[in-house]
């Protein structure tokens, strides 16, 4: 399918609906908060009659609140509350129900009336219509070669949100590679287009509040070095489930703080070429965060040997241990296993 032919189909979709929710997956990053405010924006003015609305499951947190219609998002226990009163679903930045919604059997129902737009590679679950290409870099940019770059003009507004998209899920572009350079033209449209002063629009949305920062200090507690014949050195990390009793530790908590670990410690240390982080989430899940200095491993490769969910860029990439009985200890220790029988592919 075209682009073309994608928006053709699309915009038959929201012309039909009434009612269209938009959403993404749990525990959302920059990449998922901005697609979610660009997408609602974007119909919000070329469709002002529709009835449109936000809601993602779980916690949001508020660091992204100055950004347009942030406070428009609800925040609910479950999105498969709200899937069936709506004409049209529209999901973002994800095209896994399990990351969605702790019962993908509503999506299942409704997958018919359900629109896909993501980065990450794909699950083999299918929508009514789905737009997922893991070769065009984040989401946000994915909706900017869909519905702006043939714009004349963007606003400032919509400029900073893709901007900070497409920023967040490239680690500040420090994971861009030769593969990956049309990011770095984007962004550069989007910074002359929208008159952005970057570091001004950053300081908007970096921060950690002091529960990430406790998470962040379990992660340093746990970290060992590990020496593996067939691998370079490594360091590796988890945060058990235990830890999370009694505290206001949400999910995205710890994916901000194993951000914080991957961007800045790990980085630091020079005995370690590359790393593991595994975390708790919701519906018995736990994530698996990988990076890599350059050209040691490739971690997007290794999410796809590890025969588990995901998917990222070859220096950054994660994964999901989907309805997992075992903690993360466990599961970390099934990985050194795999990596003790299995040697580094060269490419």
């Amino acid at each position: 399918m075209t682009p073309q032919e994608f928006k053709k189909l699309f915009f038959e979709r929201v012309e039909k609906a009434d009612s269209i929710l938009i959403t993404t997956h749990m525990a959302p990053d920059g990449d998922a908060i901005a697609s979610l405010l660009v997408m609602f924006a974007f119909l919000k003015e070329k469709y002002p009659t529709k009835r449109l609305e936000m809601a993602i499951t779980g916690e949001v947190k508020q660091k992204w609140s100055g950004f347009l219609n942030f406070q428009q998002i609800i925040a609910v226990s479950d999105i498969a509350e709200k899937i069936n009163f709506a004409d049209l679903v529209i999901i973002l930045d994800a095209n896994q129900s399990l990351t969605i919604t702790r019962d993908p059997r509503v999506l299942e129902e409704n997958k018919e009336k359900i629109v896909v737009i993501d980065h990450h590679q794909k699950t083999g679950e299918k929508f009514g219509l789905s737009w997922v290409k893991n070769d065009q870099g984040p989401t946000a940019q994915v909706i900017y070669y869909l519905f702006y770059e043939d714009q004349p003009k963007i606003k400032k507004e919509i400029a900073e949100l893709l901007y900070m998209g497409i920023s967040s899920d490239t680690g500040h572009f420090s994971f861009i590679t030769d593969k990956d350079a049309e990011s770095y033209e984007v962004a550069a449209r989007l910074i002359k287009g929208g008159k952005i002063k970057v570091e001004d629009l950053k300081a908007r949305y970096s921060g950690f509040d002091w529960n990430t920062i406790e998470a962040y200090k379990e992660l340093i507690n746990n970290c060992q070095l590990y020496k593996i014949p067939g691998w370079p050195n490594f360091i590796a990390t988890f945060i058990p489930r235990k830890f999370m009793e009694g505290k206001n530790h949400g999910p995205v908590t710890l994916n901000e703080a194993s951000a914080m670990y991957q961007g800045s410690f790990f980085r630091e240390v020079l005995d370690a070429d590359w790393s593991i982080v595994l975390y708790p989430k919701e519906n018995s899940e736990i994530r698996l965060s990988l990076r890599s200095k350059p050209d040691k491993v490739n971690v997007r490769e290794l999410v796809t040997r590890l025969g588990i969910p995901g998917g990222g860029h070859i220096p950054a990439a994660g994964g999901s241990y989907l309805d997992s009985k075992k903690d993360s200890p466990e599961i970390l220790e099934e990985i050194l296993s795999w990596l003790k029988e299995n040697k580094l592919l060269v490419t």
